[in-house]
């Protein structure tokens, strides 16, 4: 029953968002059902997983703070005559993060400014960064200390 009352929902939310045109359900069908499977599916995949809200926006939260720190470095490295630049390579390692964890604290070092996860392979993040600034790892540290809290190892509890 919940489901239908989920794919209702659904169908409903699309027609509202389409002004009401009946002819768009022609792609709305579709995607209202993927997401109810998918939905069913990763359910039944993930059962027994409880998602921290408040490590997830500390996260986001993060993520923010860092882009915009790191593009204004960036920024006024690249207008200053000399460009202050000093790349470098350092590994992080990754004990006690689960495979998820790696690929999201390595997706989110990627997107932040002046930093790149060059490498991801067992246990190491190898990370390029334009400088070596101590900011950069704690941001990494604070980041991946978020990320075990969203997706801890199996077994493990939440921190």
């Amino acid at each position: 029953m919940g489901g239908f009352i989920l794919f209702a929902g659904l169908v409903l939310l699309w027609l509202v968002f389409a002004q009401a045109q009946l002819s768009s359900l022609i792609i709305g069908l579709p995607v209202v059902l993927a997401a109810v499977f998918t939905r069913g599916w990763i359910r039944g995949s993930l059962s027994g997983f409880s998602f921290n809200w408040v490590a997830c926006l500390r996260l986001i939260l993060l993520f923010i703070s860092g882009s915009v720190r790191g593009a204004l470095d960036v920024g006024l490295r690249t207008l200053k005559p000399d460009m202050p630049i000093q790349p470098v390579l350092f590994s992080y390692p990754l004990n006690n993060i689960s495979v998820t964890g790696r690929t999201i604290l390595a997706a989110v070092v990627t997107l932040m400014p002046g930093t790149l996860a060059a490498r991801l392979a067992d246990n190491v993040l190898t990370v390029h960064s334009l400088s070596p600034q101590p900011e950069v790892i704690d941001d990494i540290q604070a980041c991946a200390h978020l990320v075990t809290q969203l997706w801890p190892e199996h077994g493990a509890a939440h921190v």
